[in-house]
């Protein structure tokens, strides 16, 4: 807390003195009354997404509470509003002669909470996929074994009730691969097996009870860390990755769609630029942006490119964007694209993250830089929440350790704020959203950059809210 002393207070002291020494004034004239703060306090200081909590304050003087509240008394106790971010919380209280001390009291808002369900096989760079039914599809990962996974599981959006019966086998163990769901309910799983293979899952067959996979047609290329695309027309984009038959970083940059119908893929048009580690977002308009990557499994890449479905092909964008690669890219409610970390540099050289964050406009096709956030990092999990805000959650930071820091960007000013961290510090892991708002984190890996792939990973799951 400090003091102002403003000049009315400096020209009253004057006007007494001239009246005393003219014989006016009483022979024992009273001191302006200092003010004082003796508590400030904000009584729970965390709480969770919509929650309030209640200020509480002693002072001398009178009280002024920002953020909309007004003039208090003192022994006051109010209630916030529903908090929605992490708010600052300013008491201004002024004396009889001008002087004004201030305090403050924070909020944070967000938190999380480990629930007592777990996944039934720890894994990391796993997927999740949201079907339908509401229910949630995990496939693919790292085993503790560093062994790809072949067992898939079914959450319920909130997570902290009863565990679900499993699905059936799939077909391979895979990880680095894609999941996404087609417009009939069925999830297409390609790559991450060392194959050109890829595999249905089917919610409505009924042994298991919980859905079966079955193989469908092969890729043209076997595919790990590509990434997979949702086409307006039904079909699936799959686009860059690496030909994960050889086991080396060496991306590529063909692409082919994958039909429902036909159970078939095909080529189309290739990427400008070999591409791995990347991000691809469908717009509005039915393009798809890719972002980043690296270009040879070396150097992270410094464009972004858009697919035309209509003429199946890609070309970079008149913009640029920082380069970086295992950052995320999340589409927005106005239509534009928020890049988010992610590494700067290569694999050649030793990886830094980045805090920055970048626009993508369809409108103007140009890149602006958005607010940094507090923590550089890249493996993480960007989730939009229902309230705009975007919820970005562990990963990898600087000098290569894990983070459990957690941010909330501000839809309207771009800006990001403080929230609550993860119980467990983790990277690789996957975030979808909670039934009845806030998010769902799950599973993820202990691995520092450059280790080997499914070292520790977990089962646990965190709920945000």
């Amino acid at each position: 807390m400090y003091i102002d002393r403003p000049i009315a207070s400096l020209v009253a002291a004057v006007a007494t003195a001239a009246s005393l020494a003219c014989g006016g004034g009483d022979d024992h004239p009273v001191p302006p009354q200092q003010p004082t703060i003796t508590r400030f306090t904000a009584v729970p200081s965390h709480v969770a997404i919509g929650e309030t909590s209640t200020l509480n304050g002693t002072f001398g003087g009178q009280g002024q509470l920002d953020n909309g509240i007004g003039p208090v008394l003192s022994d006051f106790s109010v209630s916030t509003p529903p908090l929605q971010a992490t708010t600052i919380f300013n008491l201004s209280v002024t004396g009889t002669g001008g002087d004004i001390v201030r305090a403050s009291a924070k909020v944070i808002v967000g938190m999380f909470k480990p629930t007592l369900l777990t996944l039934r096989f720890p894994r990391s760079g796993h997927t999740s996929t949201v079907l339908r039914s509401g229910l949630v599809l995990i496939t693919c990962g790292m085993d503790p074994a560093a062994l790809e996974a072949n067992q898939a599981e079914l959450l319920n959006p909130d997570p902290e009730g009863t565990a679900l019966a499993p699905p059936g086998p799939m077909t391979k163990g895979r990880a680095d691969c894609s999941a996404t769901l087609l417009p009939d309910g069925r999830v297409l799983v390609a790559g991450g097996s060392g194959d050109t293979s890829a595999e249905l899952y089917d919610a409505s067959t009924t042994f298991p009870p919980a859905g079966t996979f079955s193989a469908t047609g092969n890729m043209t290329l076997a595919r790990c860390g590509h990434t997979a695309t949702l086409l307006a027309n039904g079909k699936v984009l799959i686009a860059g990755g690496r030909d994960c038959s050889f086991g080396m970083p060496v991306s590529t940059a063909t692409a082919e769609l994958y039909d429902p119908a036909r159970g078939t893929f095909t080529p189309t048009g290739s990427m400008v630029v070999r591409r791995i580690q990347h991000t691809a977002t469908r717009l509005p308009d039915g393009r798809v942006l890719v972002t980043g990557g690296t270009d040879n499994g070396q150097e992270a890449v410094p464009s972004a490119e858009l697919y035309d479905p209509q003429s199946g092909t890609f070309t970079l964008t008149f913009g640029a964007p920082l380069a970086r690669y295992s950052h995320s890219a999340t589409l927005l409610a106005d239509g534009t694209v928020l890049l988010i970390g992610g590494y700067a540099g290569g694999l050649a050289t030793v990886p830094v993250p980045r805090a920055s964050t970048e626009l993508y406009d369809p409108k103007t096709d140009l890149f602006s830089p958005s607010g940094d956030m507090a923590t550089a990092r890249a493996r993480h999990t960007a989730t939009l929440l229902p309230n705009g805000r975007v919820l970005v959650a562990g990963g990898i930071g600087a000098s290569a350790s894990l983070t459990s820091a957690a941010e909330l960007r501000d839809p309207q000013t771009g800006s990001f704020s403080e929230t609550g961290a993860m119980g467990t510090a983790r990277e690789s892991h996957v975030a979808f959203l909670r039934a009845g708002g806030g998010a769902v984190i799950v599973g993820g890996s202990s691995s520092p950059v450059g280790g080997p792939p499914g070292v520790f990973p977990f089962a646990t799951i965190e709920v945000y809210r």
